[in-house]
């Protein structure tokens, strides 16, 4: 033999056809063990590497899976929750042929060509970090030929026999921190919630109403969006209303953290003058000044099953739906 090894050389040194080899590489039939073994051992002996474009191509495949953000594409860098889940995605992905692209589908024109890609098949299957946001997207995506994957619950339409869906249910989420309120016997409770249209905050409300029910009034109660700014402008209005605030539940651990700043400026101790619970449990949980008690996410998790979901589409099986679990992570801000 000479040159680079050949599908031809590893048939001819295992004694077996060419379409054996391919059936061995491929996966695409079975053979014996025998056949296998003696395949493995020419392709060990010649030092053959697999041509992994040429294998996508006999599979009708790209290696590819589309990741799509429907947010400002600043929040891939900003919200910490994005990050977590494409973690997640590239780790289960990582010992595999398959690469994950991310496309972006904010703009109409981005939407557009988003769309593009997926009906002409340059993806194998596609994974979506903000489907809370995108319905218009949705029924566009119901028609496309690949598997697609929801990373969130869906609100407004029912998808359940169309894409597979993994998320973590806040309602469960909340009613874990309530539980802890309930424990700490504070009762003059206040929340600041991201986007008060957003479905994590709808169905977190359900949730903390569930069990603390009365001690929850809309004049204590301030939404705005995810980040730390909401958390220490929102911090100073409730204060405003109410110096006595003893408990405050926030939508996620940068609402939080902005919060313990505003409060460590005005001189006000925590957990001995008020108590303070997140979400998410974020790295910036462990980093904070005390460090905060927060409902963690398996948003890792999150990712790495959606590739699991994504791939079981591939290959034949039907769209369906894994509720991951919430824990509470008690630090020293309660």
């Amino acid at each position: 033999m000479s040159g680079k090894p050949t599908i031809t050389d590893i048939a001819m040194l295992a004694g077996v056809s060419r379409a054996t080899v391919s059936r061995v590489l491929n996966g695409t039939a079975k053979v014996t063990d025998a056949t296998a073994d003696a395949v493995n051992a020419a392709i060990t002996q010649t030092g053959y590497i697999v041509n992994a474009q040429a294998r996508a191509l006999s599979l009708g495949r790209t290696n590819l899976f589309g990741v799509i953000l429907t947010e400002p594409f600043d929040e891939l860098y900003e919200d910490p929750t994005y990050a977590a889940i494409m973690r997640g995605i590239n780790s289960a992905l990582s010992e595999s042929e398959i690469s994950p692209v991310l496309f972006q589908a904010y703009t109409e024109s981005e939407r557009s060509k988003a769309a593009q890609i997926m009906r002409r098949g340059a993806i194998d299957a596609l994974i979506h970090l903000s489907p809370f946001d995108d319905l218009e997207g949705l029924e566009t995506m119901r028609d496309v030929p690949i598997p697609v994957v929801m990373c969130g619950q869906i609100m407004g339409a029912d998808f359940t026999d169309v894409f597979s869906c993994v998320y973590a249910d806040d309602v469960v989420g909340a009613e874990i921190a309530a539980r802890h309120v309930q424990e700490l016997d504070r009762r003059n409770i206040a929340m600041i919630l991201g986007a008060k249209d957003a479905p994590a905050t709808h169905d977190r409300l359900i949730g903390y109403r569930n069990l603390l029910g009365s001690l929850i009034t809309d004049d204590h109660i301030r939404y705005g969006q995810w980040d730390q700014l909401t958390g220490s402008r929102a911090m100073a209005d409730l204060r405003e209303v109410d110096p006595g605030i003893d408990m405050l539940i926030c939508g996620s651990d940068r609402i939080a953290a902005g919060t313990l700043d505003l409060l460590r400026a005005r001189g006000i101790r925590v957990p001995e003058d008020i108590s303070i619970i997140g979400f998410d449990d974020h790295r910036i949980a462990v980093q904070t000044d005390p460090p905060l008690t927060a409902i963690a996410q398996p948003l890792f998790q999150q990712g790495a099953t959606a590739v699991q979901l994504a791939l079981d589409m591939i290959t034949g099986a039907p769209a369906r739906t894994v509720v991951l679990d919430m824990e509470l992570k008690k630090r020293a801000t309660t």
